[in-house]
């Protein structure tokens, strides 16, 4: 464990008198797969986010999670919010990685009232962090924030990015608050930008949805020009560039405003090539699709793995039926042929079921027909 020095915590906000009560809670961050190790004083664990076996209490929305039922909500941040500060006054708070729902859960548990003070824009970040909601501009700005700070500050370096966040976090709530976020606009801008050239994507019909009658939307993303391109912009395209793939907050806002979000089950996302007949693909569900357990969202049909493995077979043999193929075939899919599958499971995030890792010359409405077939036999839709 990698162990953060105990602090004596203010818990009110800046401008409020100081409470003369002292919470002696620690943070300390542990390695993914770790167990929770006793100290010599035997202080009670909490994990926030993460699972970490052995601890006294988890406050995690985390598949299989044991939080007690009067904390829980859909994001580890609200549980941290519900925590009384009467109870646990002294305790090691533990995370095993870094994200926004994460540190903003340690966050609430070190510094109770300030996080009470800032509670909606704590709540707000949670959810544009581990869902991709646009809640609001300043719960991207919150997120965004808090990512940069981990990969342009901290070096990707989880244990670190606590540290930083934690002491950047009351300056950064009161400044998004007070100030606009001026103060770190270098850290969250790329973020809103890429956020608003989608909405203006969509709303210029630059980029497309399509609602089905099974609850799938078709989403064909053109927001070029946002640099914000995604993990398939460095791959080989055959002879042409990407498009971007849409901000996953403008997507999620755009759904909402259509009146869509509440059916929608899964998401079928294509980007088109550059002056090509060949489409990079995304398969997802919505963006709070990965957690099992919630309290106010819609709860979203899960994926066995049998299926998914069957999925990615199914699609792969799909784009190589001449017959399915838009335009001639591509040098690279020759010679790709038969050695490295152009689907695979998983993807970019939490949500996605299978993608591509190159493109390929089937078309959105030919792959969606497929994957509804395959989930209508197992009465997903």
């Amino acid at each position: 464990m990698k162990a953060l020095s105990v602090v004596c915590l203010s818990t009110s906000p800046p401008t409020a008198t100081q409470s003369k009560e002292c919470l002696r809670r620690r943070f300390e961050f542990v390695e993914y797969g770790a167990s929770v190790t006793e100290d010599s004083s035997s202080t009670p664990t909490i994990s926030c986010d993460g699972r970490i076996p052995g601890v006294t209490l988890e406050l995690t929305h985390w598949n299989g999670n044991e939080t007690p039922e009067k904390y829980y909500a859909d994001t580890s941040t609200e549980m941290a919010l519900r925590l009384p500060t009467n109870i646990f006054q002294e305790a090691r708070i533990l995370n095993n990685h870094f994200d926004t729902d994460g540190a903003l859960s340690v966050f609430a548990c070190l510094q109770p009232d300030l996080a009470q003070h800032y509670a909606p824009l704590l709540m707000e970040g949670a959810a544009a962090g581990d869902f991709g909601e646009w809640s609001s501009d300043r719960g991207i700005q919150l997120d965004a924030t808090l990512e940069a700070l981990c990969q342009q500050e901290c070096g990707g370096d989880d244990a670190i990015a606590y540290q930083r966040a934690l002491e950047e976090l009351p300056k950064l709530l009161h400044d998004l608050t007070h100030n606009q976020g001026a103060g770190y606009e270098t850290l969250w801008k790329p973020a809103l930008d890429h956020a608003y050239q989608s909405k203006e994507s969509l709303e210029k019909s630059d980029s497309t949805l399509e609602l089905l009658p099974s609850g799938m939307i078709i989403s064909v993303e053109r927001a070029s020009g946002s640099g914000q391109g995604g993990d398939d912009d460095d791959e080989s395209t055959g002879n042409a560039q990407p498009e971007s793939w849409l901000s996953s907050f403008a997507l999620h806002r755009a759904l909402v405003e259509r009146g869509w979000w509440d059916t929608t089950n899964r998401i079928l996302r294509a980007m088109p090539v550059r002056q090509s007949n060949m489409f990079h693909y995304r398969y997802e569900k919505p963006g709070h699709g990965w957690v099992q357990k919630l309290t106010t969202r819609r709860p979203i049909p899960p994926v066995s793995t049998d299926l998914q493995t069957h999925m990615v077979e199914a699609l792969e043999k799909q784009q190589e039926e001449p017959t399915n193929r838009i335009g001639d075939q591509s040098s690279e899919e020759f010679q790709r042929k038969g050695t490295v599958p152009f689907w695979k499971k998983g993807g970019p995030s939490l949500v996605t079921i299978c993608s591509t890792s190159s493109p390929i010359h089937v078309t959105p409405a030919q792959v969606a027909k497929l994957l509804i077939e395959m989930e209508s036999d197992e009465s997903v839709f």
